[in-house]
């Protein structure tokens, strides 16, 4: 069972939402959806490769603790 983080005994809601995005299907989807979904995803990755050079980035890279 996975560990809990109420008294009741109910997963950790991080955990129950990663099994609700996991058991999505794509059929589940509105077209519209799946297209927003794609340009979020695409920004997403945009503006960590944009911010990978910042110097702040190469601050927190140094921190102990935050990068591995």
């Amino acid at each position: 069972m996975a560990e809990t983080n109420d008294a009741a005994g109910a997963p950790p809601i991080a955990l129950r939402l990663a099994e609700r995005v996991c058991a999505l299907s794509p059929r589940d989807l509105t077209p519209r959806a799946l297209s927003r979904a794609r340009v979020c995803i695409a920004d997403t990755i945009g503006v960590a490769l944009a911010g990978a050079a910042e110097p702040c980035t190469e601050i927190l890279l140094r921190t102990p603790g935050v990068a591995v």
